[in-house]
């Protein structure tokens, strides 16, 4: 069975609040119509889930199912909402307030050792499923809608973040950080007060009110503005053919252990002087990332390796 995630309007009919699912969501988590089910309306969460002879049954027709909930239970059970997270799992149809009581979640949908997971300034969702693998409730949050359907809360990440969350992890954009682009700022080429601001909200990121922070950059400003980072990381130190320093500004967090067996060796280029250089499978002869200019390149390069993603999980989840 398909797990499916979406985000659906809160509306309302003749007075009263109204939740209209219809059609794919529906369709690709096996639910069709005449379909019998209960409802389960409890703080926090509205649950829909199949049931033998239940009197609630999925209305509309085959090629265009339909739940529509016309009910104040809607606004009682979740707060007011204006919108919901709706998640197909299995026999379930889980519907809970986009910003939702993180503790009402974890104690009515997830075993007692899961965690509350937020990931900042993410948008490819690597990260919220590697913690979704291994039983986590994770949200990702970023301006930008989220490229795999997923938990994703798009708008300004500050907006979630005092949601009561064990662990943020935190990818702020290093454009105006990073030392590789730096050097346009100190050429006069753009104004250092998009680094100023930059590093206000890297900080930000750090002083979130939640116990256990990771903030991810790569050598940049931030050494000198606040402190060095407490890790860096390779990709290749987990499993991927990769080269990319990455910096951990950890709080509450411990260091990232890399397994030896996962450590992929590199090629050696020797260069026209005889000296030896190690490149990883992202990276040219003479150092540089493979990929060619694009309008996405950026966002690309910008993605957590999976092996990276796995160990943040498995490391920091207990």
């Amino acid at each position: 069975m398909k797990n499916t995630k979406n985000t659906r309007n809160i509306g309302s009919n003749k007075g009263k609040a109204r939740l209209w699912l219809e059609g794919k969501i529906l369709q690709a988590a096996g639910w069709s119509h005449g379909q019998a089910f209960k409802a389960t309306f409890s703080e926090g969460a509205v649950v829909y889930e199949k049931a033998e002879g239940a009197p609630r049954k999925v209305a509309g027709s085959q090629s265009r199912p339909i739940i529509d909930t016309n009910t104040d239970k809607l606004k009682k059970s979740l707060g007011g909402a204006a919108k919901v997270n709706i998640k197909a799992k299995g026999n379930r149809i889980i519907i809970t307030a986009l910003v939702a009581a993180i503790a009402s979640i974890l104690f009515n949908f997830y075993p007692q050792h899961a965690k509350a997971v937020l990931i900042g300034c993410e948008c490819s969702g690597q990260v919220r499923r590697a913690f979704e693998a291994a039983g986590h409730y994770a949200l990702s949050a970023d301006l930008k809608p989220c490229t795999d359907g997923g938990n994703h809360y798009q708008g300004n990440m500050l907006d979630v973040v005092n949601q009561g969350w064990d662990v943020g992890i935190f990818h702020p954009n290093c454009q105006f950080l990073c030392c590789a682009g730096m050097h346009r700022t100190t050429r006069g080429l753009r104004p250092m007060s998009a680094t100023d601001e930059a590093a206000e909200f890297f900080m930000a990121c750090f002083n979130a009110p939640i116990g256990k922070v990771a903030v991810e950059n790569p050598v940049g400003v931030m050494s000198t503005r606040f402190r060095k980072a407490d890790q860096y990381v390779q990709p290749y130190q987990f499993g991927s053919d990769a080269s990319k320093n990455t910096g951990l500004w950890l709080r509450g967090l411990p260091k990232l252990v890399a397994d030896p067996a996962e450590y992929v060796a590199p090629r050696i280029v020797v260069a026209m002087n005889g000296k030896k250089y190690n490149r990883w499978g992202n990276q040219t002869d003479s150092g540089q990332n493979c990929l060619p200019p694009s309008a996405t390149r950026s966002a690309e390069r910008s993605v957590t390796y999976p092996g990276i993603a796995a160990a943040m999980a498995a490391q920091w989840g207990i």
